[in-house]
């Protein structure tokens, strides 16, 4: 977006790296596009370091706030009482009340220091539907495994489509453990399209496998 204009206020960036639960915040943005300006919620730090999973996305280290987050407000800041900027508000859970989430400004300005230095660095994509191997559910599926981050379904066309399946677990990739979802994307973020990697993964009777994936961009 280019705004032809001078002088313009700048909204100061926080550090997400020392917020607290229970801290107050304020949630700005153009809820549901009603008109007369934009909306303002006030709320609180419900939880940090919470995790989404939607299909084949993940979204990690993200901030949980009771201050309303409604379609239209996703890009918007999520303040301090400072008036900082603490992160982007980015999903609610549409079935909970007052369950919104923002991702840390920490990670946002890095992101977008990336993007800057690197015209269109987009992390990498794997494609799968991930989930959370636990011991509890591994021990359920007599695994031999105790972490690690199942294949529930491989997203057609993508990069992991002719490598991984259905039920496989990955372990690691290159020399990273990859213990759980959260893993998966911490090592996405710092891995761009076009990455080479090897995942190390387990498929039933097959054992520890190892193949080497190229990271593609994700879709959307």
């Amino acid at each position: 977006m280019r705004v032809d204009a001078d002088d313009l206020p700048i909204a100061v960036i926080g550090d997400s790296g020392v917020i607290r639960v229970g801290e107050d915040v304020v949630a700005i943005g153009h809820a549901l596009d009603l008109p007369g300006g934009p909306t303002v919620s006030k709320g609180v730090i419900s939880a940090l370091d919470r995790s989404l999973v939607d299909g084949a996305e993940v979204l990690s280290d993200l901030i949980q706030t009771d201050a309303a987050i409604n379609p239209g407000n996703s890009g918007g800041p999520l303040l301090n009482a400072m008036g900082e900027v603490i992160g982007v508000n980015t999903a609610k859970i549409p079935t909970g009340d007052g369950i919104g989430f923002a991702i840390e400004i920490n990670i946002a300005h890095d992101v977008a220091l990336r993007l800057v230095a690197q015209s269109g660095l987009q992390p990498g994509f794997v494609g799968i539907e991930p989930l959370d191997i636990t011991p509890t559910l591994a021990d359920q599926l007599s695994l031999p495994v105790l972490r690690g981050v199942g294949v529930l379904s491989v997203v057609p066309g993508s990069p992991a489509e002719g490598i991984l399946q259905a039920d496989d677990v990955i372990i690691q990739i290159d020399d990273v453990a990859i213990p759980d979802t959260l893993a998966l994307e911490q090592f996405l973020r710092s891995h761009p399209a076009g990455d080479v990697v090897e995942i190390t993964y387990f498929r039933g009777s097959a054992g520890l496998l190892t193949d080497s994936l190229t990271l593609g961009e994700r879709p959307g």
